[in-house]
């Protein structure tokens, strides 16, 4: 029997805080963009825009936690398979009502923060957009019937908030409208993160079988995970060189290239995994984190010191 998290480790658990860090790494390559572009970067809106990026990503995250709740009665079946779960077992420390109004109390937060920056004229047509867009993958991500985190979509749909909206929407509250050097250096990072999902959805593939949830990995199978995650490093690279032939100068590619490295590592794990190695999960995703983490950090310090 999995021991019980306290309160404040629960709580942890559904908040995520690693993905805010993920979120701020990618904001703040966004603001670096505006830096690069000599745009005065105005840090009221800025810091408004980042809070706005929390709610967004904490009422999906306390959406999901309601909606998988043991109490909730669509669960209740599948509960009934014991599977050791840090998730579900944090989650079960608060009343499944609990976490609906602390979703709702956020919601209703981001509106009016989303209010004050339109008062602020902040709200140009591109970032009004992007919100919106965030929003409804946030809210139908984790809201039945759709509730496409629990259809296998969850990795694609994080990727897509951390490395495109949020850099998105930094960019978008500093100038009316979005620069193509935003796809440049998002796109692989897109990839990245998806790499890094497949990680821990490997990890955690086990006990979301016997718990027929629905995830990515679940949906196409062990095998087409790992070559998913291979050919998305593969693609990350190929991208950066084939923006480097095109428009992006030497540099801003250089300090994405420092992180092959540990792409390399990350591929040769996987692929011992895949030949039949004991897999040793934390040095894996701890890779994964470091290159997803090392490209995003050196493109946004590239970005802000020239």
């Amino acid at each position: 029997m999995d021991k019980r998290p306290s309160l404040i480790s629960a709580f942890l658990i559904i908040f995520r805080p690693l993905l805010i860090v993920a979120a701020l790494l990618t904001y703040m390559l966004g603001l670096g963009i505006a830096r690069h572009l000599v745009v005065p970067v105005d840090t009221s809106k800025a810091t408004l825009g980042f809070v706005l990026v929390i709610f967004l990503l904490e009422m999906r995250a306390f959406l999901e936690a309601y909606n998988r709740h043991p109490g909730a009665p669509e669960n209740r079946l599948s509960n009934t398979i014991k599977v050791e779960d840090r998730y579900i077992s944090a989650i079960e420390q608060f009343p499944r009502t609990v976490l609906l109004y602390v979703a709702v109390v956020i919601l209703v937060a981001g509106a009016l923060l989303t209010t004050l920056l339109a008062l602020k004229g902040g709200l140009s047509p591109a970032v009004t957009l992007i919100l919106g867009i965030a929003f409804f993958a946030c809210f139908f991500s984790a809201v039945p019937p759709f509730a496409l985190s629990e259809k296998g979509y969850a990795e694609i749909i994080e990727a897509l908030l951390i490395a495109n909206a949020v850099p998105s929407i930094a960019l978008g509250l500093q100038m009316p409208e979005l620069h193509s050097l935003l796809v440049l250096l998002t796109l692989p990072l897109t990839l990245l993160y998806i790499a890094l999902r497949i990680t821990v959805a490997l990890k955690d593939f086990g006990k979301d079988s016997l718990r027929n949830r629905q995830t990515l990995l679940l949906r196409i199978g062990w095998e087409r995970g790992m070559s998913l995650h291979n050919i998305s490093l593969i693609g990350c690279y190929l991208l950066i060189a084939v923006f480097a032939a095109f428009r992006l100068p030497w540099s801003l590619i250089w300090p994405q290239l420092l992180s092959m490295p540990f792409a390399a590592l990350q591929i040769l794990q996987v692929q011992q995994i895949a030949g039949g190695a004991k897999p040793n999960w934390r040095l894996l995703i701890l890779t994964a984190s470091v290159t997803f983490a090392l490209t995003a950090y050196m493109s946004t310090v590239t970005l802000w010191i020239r």
